[in-house]
C-alpha cells in the first residue's frame, strides 16, 4: 500500500480491519500485530466476532455457513461467513491468505 495510489475507501477498510478495539485510533500494538502476522490478527478477529455475534459457538456457525452440507467451507462459504455473518471488512487478499492457511490439505 505504501507508495501506491490507493482510494480513500480502501484505506478506510484497511484502517477498520487493523483497529481491533474499534477505538478509531491505531495503537502501536495494533499496527505491529498487523505488520507482524496478518493471519494471526485475522484469527483473533474471527474469534472475537464469533464471540460477540454468535455466543462463541463455532459448531453452530460452521453448520450455518456450510451451505452445501459438505462438512467443509469452500472459499465462497468462508467469504460470506466473514463478511455477511460476522461483519468483518477485511478484503479478499487478506481472507485468501487466512483461508489458505486454514485449508491445510489444500482441498478448498
Amino acid at each position: 500500500i505504501l507508495g501506491q495510489n490507493v482510494r480513500d475507501s480502501h484505506l478506510r477498510i484497511l484502517f477498520r480491519s487493523v483497529d481491533n478495539d474499534r477505538s478509531g485510533e491505531l495503537s502501536m500494538e495494533e499496527l505491529v500485530a498487523f505488520m507482524d502476522d496478518p493471519v494471526e490478527r485475522m484469527r483473533t478477529r474471527l474469534r472475537e466476532a464469533l464471540r460477540e455475534k454468535h455466543g462463541g459457538n463455532p459448531k453452530k456457525l460452521f453448520k450455518l455457513a456450510d451451505k452445501d452440507k459438505s462438512g467443509g467451507l469452500e472459499w465462497e462459504e468462508f467469504r460470506k461467513l466473514v463478511h455477511s455473518t460476522l461483519g468483518l471488512v477485511d478484503d479478499d487478499v487478506q481472507l485468501t491468505t487466512v483461508y489458505r492457511t486454514l485449508d491445510s490439505d489444500g482441498s478448498g
